[in-house]
């Protein structure tokens, strides 16, 4: 493990005998996981800008304590992602996988003013797969909800190949159609070739996202609500720093505690959420 200069930031270097990847301090944000003889199993914009307080796009943001828009003048997704994190702790485990852990609290936020006190790290298994855990502390005296997302890019060789299996019949909200549209399911896999914004609530299983090159299988914990999101051709247009054709090569597939599912934070009590992330071929 090396601290490196990656886009003009200090980041996370990992390389060890199951995968590579690149650890942004800007947001806590991984930006590259790359399992050996692979390709990144991540989409980065070629356009994000890598500026400490502007978030970065693709990889997987960090987002919290809030998810989507709260306030006009308030940076969407919360401000984290925004934010200089900085190294906790890391290490070498004796089956040949790293662990490296960062942490922010609020004395560290320079672009926003924190509503309470808190710890929040995010702590990544490299190895043969990929995990990451989002863990919240309230060092306040009183309870707090905060709404938490690991808001996942993966890379995808062509949209048109992509299906997502582990949804079918699991009630949705398709954001697309407005702010509360009504829940819905499909008892299909999902195709992408539109805007897809879909709200899945009531589902902690396993989903798959399959194209023609390999299967990402996608694991979580601590989260009941799933996004799945491609912003398809005129959505990409408008969106800050992000490629023309970035639509064809992503495919979000977040682990959610917001909304409905949004978790409360008990002064001093850690709350988590978990991603784990593999990749068949």
């Amino acid at each position: 493990m090396d601290i490196k200069v990656v886009n003009g930031i200090e980041s996370v270097v990992v390389e060890n005998e199951f995968a590579s990847a690149v650890i942004s301090l800007l947001g806590g944000h991984i930006i590259s996981f790359v399992p050996k003889g692979k390709k990144d199993v991540l989409w980065m914009s070629s356009k994000s800008a890598f500026v400490p307080g502007t978030a970065i796009r693709g990889g997987v943001p960090v987002c919290w304590p809030w998810f989507g828009d709260k306030a006009p003048e308030l940076p969407k997704h919360g401000f984290v992602r925004n934010e200089m994190w900085y190294l906790r702790s890391h290490s070498d485990l004796p089956d040949g996988s790293s662990v490296v852990t960062l942490e922010i609290t609020d004395k560290d936020v320079k672009f926003a003013t924190p509503e309470f006190p808190f710890t929040l790290q995010m702590t990544f298994y490299i190895g043969k797969h990929l995990e990451m855990t989002l863990t919240a502390i309230n060092d306040g005296d009183v309870p707090v909800t905060a709404p938490a997302a690991l808001h996942t890019y993966f890379a995808v060789s062509d949209i048109s190949d992509v299906k997502v299996y582990g949804l079918e019949n699991v009630r949705f909200s398709n954001r697309v159609a407005g702010a509360d549209p009504a829940l819905q399911s499909e008892s299909a896999p999902l195709a992408v070739d539109r805007e897809i914004d879909r709200l899945y609530v009531d589902t902690a299983g396993t989903v798959t996202v399959t194209d023609a090159e390999r299967t990402i299988r996608i694991e979580k914990c601590g989260s009941n609500t799933s996004v799945v999101w491609n912003p398809w051709i005129d959505k990409s247009a408008k969106l800050p720093e992000f490629d023309a054709d970035g639509y064809l090569h992503m495919i979000c597939v977040e682990a959610l505690a917001a909304f409905d599912d949004t978790r409360v934070l008990h002064p001093g009590v850690p709350v988590s959420i978990t991603q784990k992330i593999s990749v068949e071929e």
